[in-house]
């Protein structure tokens, strides 16, 4: 009986070991992934920005060749023209 008591409390105590091996493991995974998905929410967030940069610019740029030049327009293109294009 002693034996069988003994056997009992071995095997639920490797039960609770590999239980608890797995929880550990559980949380190394969630932490993992969080850790995942915040890398890919901060690259996406740093390409947004890139874009909008890039857009701005360009933004600019087309804004600059569409606006009228005048006498007094220091822009690169008439710049040691005389003020018109």
């Amino acid at each position: 009986m002693t034996t069988f008591v003994i056997i009992l409390v071995a095997a639920a105590a490797i039960l609770a070991t590999l239980y608890l091996v797995g929880f550990l493991i559980d949380i190394c995974d969630e932490s993992d992934r969080q850790i995942e998905i915040a890398r890919v929410r901060r690259e996406r967030r740093q390409a947004e920005a890139r874009m909008n940069r890039l857009t701005s610019s360009a933004i600019q740029q087309m804004t600059e060749a569409a606006a009228p030049h005048g006498i007094f327009c220091q822009c690169a293109q008439c710049v040691g023209r005389g003020g018109q294009p």
